[in-house]
């Protein structure tokens, strides 16, 4: 007779199902755009800054 189901034993023992497919979240979707975003007002900024210092310099 042979076995007709894996065994329960070990470290994954336990009631076997079948994992739920969620959609992603949208949080999580939203999460890089705003990212892109903030990186170029960053980078924006440091030649703004950097030219001020710049003409500072110059004076």
């Amino acid at each position: 007779m042979a076995i007709r189901y894996q065994m329960a034993v070990g470290l994954q023992k336990g009631h076997k199902v079948t994992k739920n497919t969620l959609k992603p979240r949208p949080s999580r979707r939203k999460g890089l755009g705003s990212h892109v975003r903030a990186k170029r007002k960053r980078e924006e900024m440091a030649n703004v800054i950097q030219q001020m210092r710049k003409a500072q310099a110059h004076k």
